[in-house]
């Protein structure tokens, strides 16, 4: 799970974690990634099925649902059948990948388990992932940002304020980031009033020129020292 966590981190792509309560509702969600998650109930199985089943996009690795909650395994995966689809469930996508593949060993298993970030590199397979992550998903993602590895972003949203942010963050503390080309969604029922970035390293805040395209917003960010915020101020359509 880190090393694929990793791997998007590194890509740039948004993630929330996903916790067994939130499998009662993943209606805001495109993507589902079970990264060896092999113990699921029943129930948690049924809650994935109807998720892929309505038109989300689902991603799998190695164990996933080869153990119920109780840690007995099952005579075969709970989603085999899924993952031998050939792609499609119902109105969802589906890849399965049979291993992430670690580019350090990692330590061997013990009861107390320290997976320490010397081993947190993106796994040898991390671009099979991400683009396993890309095809699922059916249409764009909250946010997609041309960038090196070093820089990260994430989305988030203000809706009693009408903001959707994507946040920008630079890890080499000794590199300044030149011409980041960044995209975000819009959420279906909205649309782009105005646009700007601000960041702390630059002490100020300029209007952004925003191209819109398939309900997607498209922007250049110039520079990212540390951390900058492109502040998308939306406002509802229709009556």
């Amino acid at each position: 799970t880190v090393l694929f966590e990793q791997s998007l981190i590194q890509s740039q792509i948004p993630f929330d974690i996903i916790f067994e309560r939130h499998l009662e509702d993943l209606g805001k969600y495109k993507v589902l990634v079970l990264a060896d998650q092999d113990a699921l109930s029943d129930v948690e199985v049924e809650r994935i099925r109807n998720f892929v089943r309505d038109g989300g996009g689902l991603v799998a690795t190695g164990t996933t649902s080869a153990l119920t909650d109780w840690r007995i395994e099952r005579r075969r995966p709970a989603l085999a059948d899924l993952f031998e689809s050939g792609g499609t469930f119902g109105k969802g996508r589906v890849a399965y990948i049979p291993r992430v593949e670690p580019a350090v060993d990692p330590p061997p298993a013990q009861m107390s388990y320290n997976f320490s970030n010397q081993y947190w590199r993106p796994p040898k397979n991390a671009r099979q992932l991400v683009e396993a992550v890309r095809k699922v998903a059916g249409g764009p993602l909250a946010a997609s940002v041309k960038a090196p590895p070093s820089v990260a972003a994430e989305v988030t949203s203000r809706p009693a304020d009408g903001l959707l942010l994507l946040h920008l963050i630079n890890f080499d503390l000794g590199r300044t980031i030149l011409g980041l080309e960044s995209e975000v969604r819009i959420p279906a029922g909205y649309r782009l009033r105005s646009a700007s970035l601000e960041s702390p390293d630059e002490g100020d805040s300029r209007s952004l020129q925003v191209s819109i395209n398939g309900g997607v917003a498209a922007f250049h960010v110039p520079r990212l020292k540390i951390y900058s915020i492109a502040r998308l101020r939306l406002e509802k359509t229709g009556g």
